[in-house]
């Protein structure tokens, strides 16, 4: 009987395929979807990421996907701290399908938190693998043996001896491992590197990406070339309206440079491979085709299924977050009552680069050079295309020029995987910024109506809140119809992320519905993180202000010990952005806060409003954040520096409209975002403590 990860009997249990407790999954291999990996990593599993070569350097098969967030420089100084050895002497690799087991999608900002240990575990394994070679090697107890100092790279004895590591290399020694005592030396050196990690964090890491970045020389997805391959497309129907297609295809199959265009009438799409790609896109600009469209699909058709107000009006939400009512009675004190409603709209991925992939289909071996947040998930869902066990299928991996939760899927190796596999050559399959945008999975969209009560002296009494949007991890984007009518009874993690209150009410019920609609959802910069503390940090302002109180000082006054993380980033927050000082005219400050994950965070935003056209200029933000032990400052702040901008263009820019059946960005200038000119002052300050 084939084995089954904890992720997945737990979803097989969810959707009805394990009711007894005994199945046959292999019999249902054509049944099941090609679902992405969401297992933690196992201590163990981070011993095979880090190897020494035979020139003294360490490769570091880094387990995360590069997208900008700068996880791999976070874990390639886990892997120098273990093995004292210099930035220099470590080579970061993005590996392959084969090169490495499958692990946990990146996802989440869980890069650092999921992975430190194993790949702390890994290096300290490593390390202790060989100080037992240099002791048998120099002839002396283990127990002579240390580290030699400054990031060398090498041992000592107490006698002074010494020995690089890259003379441990080709020593033929037989080493015994005894698996427990390995694994408590490891997981007591992996404890002690993030002491060590903290006393060596302001050396500067040389960070030569960003180099190859800006001159050019980085190799994205897009610049994988393979001798003798060929340009594919797909012509697709727009995303989600019923459509056919008719088109006539003799004057373009006729052309030398055309290797193959056909129509496929059960996926209503047009498939075409050319020589060239100047070629491929000549070609596609001669196609003259209707979509046989109907049921065009409409903002109001939208805005009408998502109307929180209506199924509040009914009583008919599907999942209840949490219900708590207190037992004491408040009815005396005097109250006020504030109802108010928050929408934030559809937005799109919107990354730099759009996806591209390139497929070598054999019957044998099917080769992929693609980008995405999950590279075997991408194996996986190729293998299922080109109708091959998985195991025959490697992907190579690429940087990626952004992502935000659009690049878990690859679409473009799919298409190219199909493609070769119709004409048995290598194919080139580049999507363009417009197929970035009308055929991407987008954010759903939020309708929060929030009922809340605050008594004069400032103390929450109720909170009722609802809202309406749409799935966001079991989504239309990985699952098929008949699964998700099964999930579709279950409460999955993406949608209500962040949506309950922090604060200290004593009558609480929060209630929604995620609906499914023909627009394909994913996941977009933290999920439901976003539009749920928008909705709820607004209604605090809002409390605040009913009863002529300091934002600030109610939200403070509301967050119970067990929030007291939050509590201390708003208090640092407000020192550090002088939020009792006076503005200049036409100026305002905001504060919000919340606890993403295991980080607490608090903002401060400065605004400038003008007065002749209400035009809003954010000019200066504060910061306070606390995420743990920071490994990275540099690359921490960037972050933060980074998700305060995307912040910007989300409330001030970004949204997506809905017209005849597709979406009406097609590009950067129909869909505005935050731009140099939009940028404020920023300013950070990291609250870290002893033993986080």
């Amino acid at each position: 009987m084939q084995q089954i990860n904890s992720s997945r009997r737990k979803f097989l249990i969810q959707t009805g395929w394990i009711a007894t407790g005994v199945t046959v999954v292999s019999g249902c291999a054509g049944i099941l979807p090609v679902l992405p990996n969401s297992d933690l990593p196992q201590t163990v599993e981070g011993e095979t990421w880090i190897q020494l070569l035979p020139s003294g350097k360490i490769r570091f098969l880094c387990p995360r996907a590069e997208m900008g967030q700068g996880a791999s420089i976070g874990l390639t100084q886990v892997v120098a701290a273990e093995l004292n050895v210099a930035p220099e002497d470590i080579e970061c690799v993005m590996p392959s399908t084969d090169e490495i087991a499958s692990v946990k999608l990146t996802v989440g900002s869980e890069s650092i938190s999921d992975f430190f240990i194993p790949t702390a575990h890994g290096g300290a394994a490593l390390c202790e693998v060989l100080k037992q070679r240099a002791a048998l090697q120099l002839g002396v107890d283990i127990g002579e043996i240390n580290l030699a100092p400054q990031e060398s790279g090498a041992f000592v004895t107490r006698s002074g001896m010494r020995i690089d590591y890259k003379d441990l290399v080709s020593a033929e020694v037989v080493v015994v491992e005894g698996s427990d005592d390995k694994e408590r030396s490891t997981l007591g050196r992996a404890t002690a590197a993030q002491q060590h990690l903290r006393e060596n964090r302001n050396l500067q890491w040389n960070r030569a990406e960003l180099i190859e970045i800006v001159t050019g020389r980085m190799t994205f997805s897009r610049d994988a070339a393979v001798t003798d391959m060929l340009y594919g497309q797909i012509l697709k129907a727009p995303p989600f309206s019923k459509s056919s297609v008719k088109v006539d295809l003799g004057s373009i199959q006729s052309q030398l440079s055309v290797v193959m265009a056909r129509v496929d009438e059960k996926k209503v799409q047009i498939q075409i491979v050319c020589k060239s790609a100047f070629d491929l896109a000549s070609v596609v600009r001669e196609v003259q085709v209707q979509w046989g469209l109907a049921d065009l699909y409409q903002q109001k058709n939208l805005d009408d299924i998502m109307d929180a107000n209506k199924y509040r009006q009914d009583d008919d939400f599907e999942h209840t977050l949490f219900e708590a009512h207190s037992s004491e009675s408040f009815q005396q004190d005097p109250t006020k009552k504030v109802v108010a409603r928050y929408t934030t709209p559809l937005a799109a991925h919107a990354a730099i680069e759009p996806r591209s992939a390139v497929v070598q289909y054999g019957e044998d071996k099917t080769i992929v050079w693609g980008a995405s947040q999950g590279t075997h998930f991408v194996r996986n869902r190729v293998a299922r295309v080109v109708g091959q066990d998985k195991q025959k299928v490697v992907v190579h991996a690429h940087r990626l020029g952004g992502a935000f939760g659009g690049r878990i899927l690859c679409q473009a190796a799919e298409e190219a995987a199909l493609l070769s596999k119709l004409v048995g050559k290598a194919v080139r399959v580049q999507w363009s910024r417009e197929d970035e945008f009308l055929h991407n999975s987008v954010q759903p969209q939020f309708d929060h109506l929030i009922e809340a009560t605050v008594t004069l002296d400032g103390y929450l009494r109720n909170w009722e809140q609802c809202f309406t949007t749409s799935p966001i991890i079991f989504s239309s984007a990985v699952l098929p119809t008949y699964l998700q009518r099964i999930v579709d009874f279950t409460q999955e993690d993406g949608s209500p992320r962040c949506a309950l209150p922090l604060y200290t009410i004593p009558d609480v019920r929060v209630r929604y519905s995620d609906i499914r609609t023909p627009i394909i959802t994913s996941a977009w910069r933290g999920l439901g993180a976003l539009p749920n503390t928008f909705a709820k940090e607004c209604m605090i302002d809002e409390l605040a202000a009913s009863i002529g109180m300091d934002p600030l000082a109610l939200r403070i006054k509301n967050l119970g010990p067990e929030y007291q993380r939050l509590a201390e980033v708003f208090e640092a927050v407000g020192k550090l952005s002088g939020w009792s000082a006076e503005l200049a005219p036409h100026h305002g400050m905001g504060i919000a806060g919340t606890i993403y994950k295991e980080t607490a965070v608090a903002v401060v935003a400065e605004v400038y409003v003008s007065p002749t056209d209400n035009q809003i200029q954010v000019t200066r933000v504060w910061c306070a954040q606390n995420c743990g032990l920071v490994i990275n400052p540099d690359q921490v702040t960037a972050l933060i520096e980074g998700n305060i901008v995307w912040g910007i263009s989300a409330a001030l820019k970004e949204g997506l409209q809905v017209k005849d059946g597709q979406f009406q960005s097609a590009n950067f200038d129909s869909y505005p975002m935050a731009r140099m000119s939009d940028t404020p002052e920023i300013n950070v300050q990291m609250i870290e403590h002893e033993g986080e």
